[in-house]
């Protein structure tokens, strides 16, 4: 079943055509990764799936539902969710009060002065769970500010699951971190539900081949290459334009 659908996607800067015309289908479940240089439309792509870009061209769609022109909130809502370059986190709360608030607007209990015991109880029984899955519960009590890189880039990773997402959108998630971290991010990323689809832009291929059970290539605005990793480790097309292989 496609989780991700995109037809004739169009996003244009000026004069210059970000992506041009672009098609795209992604199945549930699957990992899928988007290289290509800088500048090939990637971060561009995730953008328009999420809404942060609201003047393009073409349909997108989440599952059977048009989303297009809704906003991030609504997409959200869907069981849309991302994490991006920059962190989006409250900097001056702790780790767990940052889980808080993610399960808080879940659950729609955000604004309720007085929510229910159980629904509380749950609620903090999930919190520890979450904690104890991306490896957090050791910091869970310290300010977010003093966390390590690659710990906020994981709080942030948890953020999101803790939303409940059907669609995940990771954008660089490995970018700046050591190899240690790096080697951390992508044993937990391997071990998030398989009923959650992944979209994933990243500059290391290492990663990229470590995770991804199918890629996209895109040049300029276009894609140029789809399969699976071993396709695109042969494709040559992929290997002139952005493997720097010309075998």
């Amino acid at each position: 079943m496609t989780n991700i659908r995109i037809c004739e996607l169009s996003v244009n800067f000026g004069g210059l055509a970000a992506i041009n015309k672009m098609s795209l289908e992604i199945e549930s479940g699957d990992r899928h990764a988007i290289i290509g240089p800088n500048g090939a439309g990637k971060t561009t792509l995730l953008k328009s799936i999420n809404g942060q870009l609201s003047d393009i061209k073409g349909t997108i769609f989440l599952g059977k539902q048009e989303i297009t022109n809704l906003p991030i909130q609504s997409r959200t809502k869907l069981g849309l969710g991302c994490t991006f370059q920059h962190n989006n986190l409250f900097s001056d709360l702790t780790v767990i009060e940052n889980i808080y608030i993610a399960l808080q607007n879940r659950l729609g209990i955000a604004n309720h002065l007085s929510p229910k015991q159980s629904i509380l109880t749950s609620m903090v029984s999930e919190s520890h769970q979450l904690l104890d899955t991306f490896g957090l519960s050791m910091v869970k009590n310290q300010v977010t500010d003093t966390l390590s890189y690659g710990q906020q880039r994981v709080l942030d990773l948890a953020i999101a699951i803790a939303m409940n997402p059907k669609a995940l959108l990771l954008d660089e998630p490995t970018a700046g971190m050591s190899v240690l971290e790096t080697t951390n991010m992508i044993q937990i990323i391997e071990k998030l539900p398989d009923t959650v689809t992944l979209v994933l832009v990243e500059h290391d291929m290492n990663v990229v081949f470590e995770i991804a059970k199918h890629i996209t290539v895109l040049h300029n605005g276009k894609i140029i290459g789809q399969g699976t990793p071993a396709e695109i480790r042969n494709n040559s097309i992929v290997r002139e334009y952005y493997l720097g292989n010309k075998k």
